[in-house]
């Protein structure tokens, strides 16, 4: 209040209860750190990896590979590249609002606005990857990247950004020089989070792949939302609600295709492989412990995003009264899980969104599926086609299973889609990205 002394009994209780309330958050976050250290190491955890300690473990053993991290702070942009040779930083004053520009490319991507995509995909390069470039210099056996976002800057897929080049007229996609052609990209929430990955050992068990489809085709009785559903959603909130109560669920016929082909590929290099399709895909299913024994989960559904709640953000499952379950798998549920997968693929739609918290990244989906023992997640930036989802998933899984690794395997998935005249627009290869490498 303004004018009050220190002297005044109100401006002393209000110090008494803000001691006391520090010393309650400072008991609250060291319980949190002895009793769910994973919890505390996503939110509370101040630790931060040196350039040191990345290059004596994840560039000594990947000399082509570069870290770059970005800053964005009002109308400045700090970027550091590290790569095994050298550390660079590069500091500018923005002249365009990189926010309106990130929403206007999204936008033009998913209205497949061609004109409007390429020009700003240009000038976003300009912005964002050219001083990168000329940081990299002559390290021409770069071809691996691992991109560290700040804020509006993960909802971009950077694989989309397009370079100039004098005398060219504005060719078809697949003759255009796109970022993700260059380099093999992936994206992680900080560089502490990389290394910890990477540093930290493989704890999955001796089964390979699993998956689960509800597909909600037509005559299968599972594409109606059940009571016990439409109420969950009602009650959770508004913006949940990408179905209408009571009515049907829009099919997704391709992803029945798309896991049975995948098992096929496992099933050829005499690995563990299983799937769950319509009424079997069951959320409790996804609850069982033997989950933790898998390499691989692999989930082909729709995908539901809360900003606001990003605990209510959630993959829709079989809809099936029966087992005690409202057929949504909440991020807050998947918190419970307890799964030790090498990859987790969202085969969704828009799973890779959620609340964007300063200093934390995205809160969501993706947070909670790698709290519940997640190594790496392949998740999506917008609403996906069917047909072209499930293509890309079937590309992406021979590559992995050629021994690729998941990074190139996911670039060349989409450099297929890129050279077929179907799917050659960025709508349908360029929502899906690797937080990983």
């Amino acid at each position: 209040q303004s004018g009050a002394k220190e002297s005044d009994p109100g401006v002393s209780r209000l110090r008494t209860e803000i001691f006391q309330l520090t010393d309650e958050y400072s008991r609250l976050t060291r319980r949190l750190e002895h009793e769910h250290p994973k919890y505390f190491d996503l939110k509370y955890s101040t630790r931060v990896s040196t350039p040191a300690e990345l290059r004596s473990t994840f560039l000594r053993e990947n000399p082509h590979a570069a870290l770059v991290e970005y800053s964005l702070v009002d109308s400045s942009l700090n970027i550091l590249l590290l790569t095994a040779r050298d550390i660079a930083v590069y500091d500018t004053f923005l002249t365009e609002d990189i926010g309106r520009s990130v929403r206007g490319l999204r936008n033009a991507i998913t209205g497949k606005v061609d004109d409007q995509f390429v020009s700003i995909s240009e000038s976003l390069y300009d912005a964002l990857w050219k001083p990168v470039d000329r940081m990299l210099g002559d390290q021409a056996a770069i071809d691996q990247v691992v991109i560290i976002p700040d804020g509006i800057l993960s909802y971009l897929p950077f694989e989309t950004l397009i370079r100039r080049e004098a005398g060219r007229g504005r060719s078809g996609f697949g003759r255009r020089a796109f970022l993700g052609k260059k380099y093999t990209i992936s994206y992680a929430i900080s560089a502490t989070q990389v290394l910890n990955t990477y540093t930290a050992p493989h704890r999955y068990g001796d089964r390979d792949f699993i998956a689960f489809a509800p597909v909600f085709s037509e005559g299968s009785q599972t594409n109606f939302l059940v009571n016990t559903t439409t109420r969950s959603m009602a009650a959770s909130d508004t913006t949940m609600r990408d179905f209408a109560p009571g009515g049907k669920i829009p099919p997704i016929p391709g992803s029945e295709d798309e896991v049975i082909t995948i098992k096929r590929l496992f099933d050829r290099k005499n690995l563990f492989a299983r799937y769950f399709i319509f009424r079997d895909a069951r959320e409790m299913a996804l609850k069982d412990p033997q989950l933790g024994g898998f390499k691989y989960i692999h989930l082909a559904t729709h995908g539901i995003v809360n900003d606001r709640y990003p605990e209510l953000s959630a993959l829709l499952m079989s809809q099936d009264s029966a087992g005690g379950n409202d057929g949504i798998l909440y991020a807050g549920e998947i918190y419970g899980l307890e799964w030790n997968a090498e990859l987790v693929t969202l085969s969704a739609c828009e799973t890779g969104l959620g609340k964007i918290a300063e200093g934390e990244g995205i809160l969501g989906l993706t947070r909670a599926f790698m709290y519940a023992g997640a190594r790496n997640l392949l998740v999506s930036l917008w609403k996906v086609s069917d047909a072209s989802t499930s293509q890309l998933m079937i590309s992406f899984y021979n590559g992995l299973l050629s021994g690729k690794g998941k990074a190139r395997s996911l670039q060349e998935a989409k450099i297929k889609l890129i050279s077929s005249k179907k799917f050659n627009d960025p709508y349908y290869w360029a929502p899906f990205v690797l937080l990983g490498y």
